[in-house]
C-alpha cells in the first residue's frame, strides 16, 4: 500500500486512500510513505465547529462517564 501511495502521487493523484478492504495498517503505511504524521504523533483536537467523528458528534465520552469528563 505504501508503494501504491507513492506511485499514485507520482502520477499526480492528490487524494489517496483505500477501499472497504483496507485496514488501519494499510492507511498508516500509506501516510508514512507520503510523509504524513501518524495518529500517535498528532494531537487530537476536540470541540471545534464541526465534530471530527461520530464519537464526538454524539458526545459518547459524556455518556460513558455519566456526564462527567
Amino acid at each position: 500500500m505504501a508503494d501504491y501511495a507513492l506511485r499514485a502521487r507520482e502520477i499526480g493523484v492528490n487524494y489517496i486512500g483505500g477501499c472497504c478492504g483496507a485496514v488501519a495498517i494499510h492507511i498508516r503505511e500509506m501516510a508514512r510513505a507520503l510523509g504524513k504524521l501518524g495518529a500517535d504523533e498528532r494531537v487530537w483536537k476536540k470541540g471545534g465547529e464541526k465534530p471530527m467523528s461520530a464519537y464526538e458528534y454524539y458526545d459518547h465520552d459524556k455518556l460513558a462517564t455519566g456526564g462527567r469528563k
